[in-house]
């Protein structure tokens, strides 16, 4: 059976490494909420220019309960 200590440097090497990938994804998450922010924005500035209605929530249903 892993000594104490063994298993402190185990779950230590864990932790950095789960660190590691948190901050990689956290920036890329951060990224990804930039662009469809502005993705959105741009859409809806279009829509509006062009007198196009907004989704409605039914409809937004709708997509989602068949994917």
């Amino acid at each position: 059976m892993a000594s104490t200590q063994s298993l402190e440097l185990r779950v230590t090497a864990l932790e950095a490494r789960v660190t590691d990938i948190e901050d990689h994804f956290s920036g890329q998450l951060h990224s990804l909420r930039r662009e469809s922010a502005a993705t959105r924005l741009n859409l809806a500035k279009i829509m509006q220019h062009l007198g196009l209605p907004r989704a409605t929530e039914d409809e937004i249903d709708e997509v989602l309960d068949t994917e």
